[in-house]
């Protein structure tokens, strides 16, 4: 097939880059969750633990107001003795603050793995899979592009 992953290594820090823009479901003003998915890439591989992280910044999408900075979060899933391939985790990286923002806000983002970290103990590579922004919702959706309603 032609479907390919990003693998990150259990010994040096990998990273991806991304951006992406808040949904128009979004209750505005309101803490959000970050969140991430991946898969070992290994058929036989000791626990430990991953150590994944996310550093981001946030404004709102038309005045560019609530302009954070660079923020990061960081958290450790422990992962039990692996015997089968692509093997799916969850991680909740941690709390985004969501105080001023819009439906519609912009998200740049840097996704990483702190393999070779103390706290990253899990001797096999990883696929990262998905991330993504918890939130709760109040609607469903807007009929304006940067607008609630």
């Amino acid at each position: 097939g032609g479907i390919y992953g990003l693998e990150f290594s259990a010994t040096a820090t990998n990273e991806i880059h991304g951006s992406g823009e808040g949904s128009h479901e979004y209750a505005e003003g309101l803490d959000m969750v970050a969140h991430v998915h991946f898969r070992t890439n290994s058929t036989s591989a000791a626990g430990g633990g991953v150590r994944l992280g996310i550093e981001y910044i946030l404004c709102n999408a038309e005045d560019g107001s609530v302009e954070s900075s660079p923020a990061t979060l960081l958290a450790t899933k422990t992962i039990p003795a692996v015997n089968s391939q692509y093997k799916q985790f969850s991680l909740d990286l941690g709390t985004v603050p969501g105080a001023g923002l819009k439906c519609s806000f912009n998200l740049m983002y840097r996704l990483f793995r702190l393999g070779g970290d103390g706290a990253d103990t899990f001797p096999a590579t990883i696929f990262p899979q998905s991330f993504a922004l918890h939130y709760r919702s109040d609607s469903d959706g807007s009929t304006g592009q940067n607008t609630k309603f």
